[in-house]
């Protein structure tokens, strides 16, 4: 009996030293402006667009429809927080724009979205990929901070002293806004301020949202709207600020939204496909892999 055990053991901690040398770890990247280092892998796309998934990085697609609209929540559940990146359309401090199709060929994401066009207005504070591009705070504009760890902290109307009372290390600051949920609270109708940048927040319109879920454990949320050709209404901002929360966010942040809200996968655009307006902005948002090629 004793020798059955002791064989059992033997087994165990083999299997377990096996396993341990099965997995794999990925060194973080270095953050720039140039593509991402390694380029998605073409078995991780999973069949009918539902997303991407290989080791350092997971990318699930849900659909449903709220408030007469339809809507798509990606999940994205990363290794490391440098798989957050921005792209830019032009060297900074240039007005150059392109689709964000454009950007997604060009940078190699597994997931784009678009950005903030923040090089459409003046104001505000912007860091990308570790790097400040402008600080001119702004009561005006909400903040979204991304840190070095890869969490979220929303700064409503953020002044420089505002700003500066955040004691991490600042990664992305984004300045479109508003705040849509805030520590698992959603945003109501007469909260959202008065902003620098028109985002008819009672317009039922195409919105697209950045959120925080978990740790490391994100997600985009993106509205169709009345020139889908789907028959969705499109929502406002509290529409869009209560299904962020429903959804499971615990933060949330408005980008650019209309027709600059665009979700490329694949080389493919998900959202709005009805309509054959492509919006120019300057900025976006893509998630990427760890694993060489």
């Amino acid at each position: 009996m004793k020798i059955k055990m002791m064989l059992c053991l033997l087994f165990c901690l083999l299997c377990a030293g096996f396993s341990m040398a099965e997995e794999k770890t990925y060194e973080p990247l270095p953050y720039g402006f140039d593509a991402a280092p390694y380029a998605p892998k073409a078995e991780g796309y999973l069949p009918d667009k539902a997303g991407y998934v290989d080791d350092s990085i997971e990318v699930r697609i849900e659909k449903g429809r709220e408030f007469d609209t339809d809507y798509m929540a990606i999940h994205i559940k990363l290794d490391d927080p440098s798989q957050i990146r921005s792209g830019l359309a032009g060297d900074h401090p240039s007005k150059t724009t392109a689709t964000v199709l454009t950007m997604a060929n060009r940078f190699g994401g597994v997931l784009t979205i678009n950005g903030d066009y923040f090089n459409y207005h003046t104001n505000g504070i912007i860091v990308r990929n570790g790097e400040e591009l402008r600080f001119r705070p702004s009561k005006y504009r909400d903040s979204l901070i991304i840190d070095d760890k890869g969490d979220f902290t929303i700064l409503p109307s953020c002044t420089k002293e505002v700003y500066e009372s955040f004691t991490g290390n600042v990664m992305h600051a984004f300045c479109f806004g508003p705040w849509l949920v805030k520590d698992g609270v959603a945003i109501n109708h007469d909260q959202v301020q008065a902003s620098e940048v028109d985002i008819g927040k009672n317009k039922q319109t195409q919105r697209l949202a950045l959120c925080q879920v978990d740790t490391l454990h994100y997600m985009v949320v993106c509205t169709e709207g009345p020139s889908g050709g789907d028959s969705s209404t499109g929502v406002t901002i509290e529409q869009m600020a209560i299904l962020c929360r429903d959804l499971g966010a615990k933060q949330a942040y408005n980008l650019d939204g209309g027709n600059s809200a665009a979700v490329i996968l694949n080389g493919e655009k998900l959202n709005n496909v009805a309509n054959t307006k492509k919006r120019m902005i300057g900025d976006c948002i893509y998630f990427c892999t760890l694993i060489p090629d």
